[in-house]
């Protein structure tokens, strides 16, 4: 369960990279599934040691804001310049 939360930085860094290039959709959708993998994963905390698994959790969160302001930087650049 441990190495599957490091996935969620790849993840991250994936929709980062989508955002960049002007794949505001892919981005979108990455950042979608983050936030079901988010949720799955907290109702499993119970199976692993809490003091790894908080430190996973508040990476993953902190990878979620990224995404989340990746998204969101994207879609005001591209508003911006629809006017």
């Amino acid at each position: 369960m441990l190495g599957l939360a490091d996935l969620t930085g790849e993840i991250m860094r994936l929709c980062i990279n989508a955002a960049a290039k002007g794949k505001s959709e892919y981005c979108s959708q990455l950042r979608h599934s983050m936030y079901q993998f988010h949720g799955n994963f907290t109702s499993l905390t119970h199976l692993v040691d809490a003091k790894d698994m908080n430190q996973k959790l508040t990476v993953m969160e902190q990878s979620l804001e990224k995404m989340d302001k990746a998204c969101y930087t994207f879609a005001l650049r591209k508003a911006e310049h629809e006017h």
